[in-house]
């Protein structure tokens, strides 16, 4: 694999690897919510909409 290579080791660079780091995010997020923690579920659940936005974008391509 070369330095400007397409490919990455990186599971989280597919799709289906950002699809379950956002779903691993919204799990903590129900957790911080229990905890009554809304300003960190709010947190992780912009970050899995982000996550999610980036798979839907790398399925385009």
């Amino acid at each position: 694999m070369g330095l400007f290579s397409r490919k990455s080791s990186n599971p989280f660079d597919t799709p289906e690897g950002k699809r379950e780091a956002a779903a691993d995010a919204e799990r903590q997020a129900d957790g911080f919510r229990g905890k009554g923690d809304i300003a960190a579920a709010e947190v992780c659940e912009r970050w899995a909409e982000k996550a999610r936005s980036a798979a839907d974008e790398l399925d385009q391509r």
